[in-house]
């Protein structure tokens, strides 16, 4: 398969795949060779037109020890003629016209296999065409020096392609058993996490069975599913708080089945009626800690005495005076008392107007020293 790595295959296949191409002249190249794989003796061929190496057939016990006998005779490279090849003659006279008397050298390369230290043989078979070689003489298809040439040429790329292709297998074996260890090691950690969350889980659970038995009656068979104590354990620092929740679904189960008797009951997240009320939401807490100054602040109180009193001097028709104002206030105050009061809390009127945009709507726009305050933030935010 063209999608996959090459490592993927035996490195003699897809040294085969690649043998094919080597040369101009190449019509076919033969493998014989003991399949790691398998352990046994194999024939794999491939030709100019084909695009994967296929298999041979080993036709008989005859054959077989022929092929072996060929593989101990095979070093590393020689040239023979095609009587001298382990295969039944008759299917070589009709395989593609190869073995005619114009077709005289066969190029042998061996290779030693790691199973048995004898050859694994890539066979190659020329064109009677081998014109891009040089000039054919008239005794045979290949001339001495061209086989000088072309057999140590294809052997030494040969064994690079296999050399590659090992190199290669044991780069990503090394790469997967890291990757393996690696996984082992976080699988580990998980599992020590999950052995430590499962611990605390059980203690938090003892902790919650005991606050119901503290508060169950005399008789009472009580229990907390599953989901309950899910969703009290990460509460459970606060004890008084859990011990309200169970208690009031107590009361709930209990009036909820008054006058019937029950052996055993179970609270579930159903009959924690308040249980949204009694946990204060992050996100509510966030938001007060943002709004500090709140309606219980003295400033809120300060402008809201502002605003009730700047009110009754408009009810009068009067101008909205600081001295005026201050003279209506609950406790009266003078103009300067108004004065340093705002400017030593501008920041929180400031805050506060901003916070509250609907409240104290006439001092916000009729009351001078109120709206100096808010044209001063203008100002600042214009520089």
């Amino acid at each position: 398969m063209k999608s996959q790595f090459s490592f993927l295959s035996q490195p003699h296949i897809s040294a085969l795949e690649h043998a094919i191409h080597l040369l101009p002249g190449l019509n076919r190249v033969d493998l014989i060779w003991l399949n790691p794989e398998s352990n046994e003796l194999a024939l794999n061929s491939i030709s100019s037109t084909e695009e994967y190496p296929l298999p041979l057939e080993i036709l008989s016990k005859e054959q077989k020890t022929e092929i072996l006998k060929f593989r101990k005779s095979i070093k590393s490279m020689a040239w023979v003629e095609a009587s001298e090849l382990p295969y039944d003659e008759n299917r070589l006279r009709s395989d593609m016209n190869l073995f005619d008397e114009a077709l005289k050298s066969i190029l042998c390369l061996g290779f030693p296999s790691d199973m048995d230290g004898h050859a694994n043989v890539f066979v190659f078979y020329f064109r009677k065409d081998t014109s891009e070689f040089g000039p054919v003489s008239k005794e045979s298809l290949l001339d001495t020096n061209q086989k000088k040439i072309m057999g140590p040429l294809i052997y030494n790329s040969l064994k690079t392609i296999l050399s590659h292709h090992e190199e290669n297998r044991n780069t990503m074996m090394d790469y997967n058993r890291n990757i393996g260890l690696m996984v082992q090691s976080l699988q580990q950690k998980l599992s020590k996490a999950e052995k430590k969350n499962a611990l605390i889980e059980g203690y938090l659970n003892q902790a919650l069975e005991g606050i119901v038995k503290s508060l169950s009656a005399k008789g009472d068979h009580i229990k907390l599913s599953e989901e309950v104590k899910e969703s009290l354990r990460p509460h459970i620092a606060n004890r008084d708080l859990v011990k309200d929740i169970i208690m009031e679904a107590i009361t709930f189960i209990k009036t909820l089945h008054f006058g019937i008797p029950i052996a055993e009951f179970t609270i579930t997240n159903d009959h924690l009626r308040h249980f949204d009320q009694y946990i204060e939401k992050p996100e509510a807490k966030h938001e007060q800690a943002n709004n500090k100054y709140d309606t219980q602040t003295k400033t809120y109180q300060f402008l809201d005495a502002l605003e009730q009193a700047a009110f009754k001097v408009s009810q009068q028709g009067g101008k909205l005076t600081s001295v005026r104002v201050g003279a209506l206030l609950e406790q009266p105050v003078t103009a300067a008392a108004i004065s340093d009061k705002l400017k030593n809390h501008s920041r929180k009127i400031l805050l506060l107007l901003k916070q509250y945009p609907d409240n104290w709507s006439l001092i916000r726009n009729r009351f001078r020293p109120i709206i100096n305050i808010q044209e001063k933030l203008q100002d600042t935010k214009v520089a």
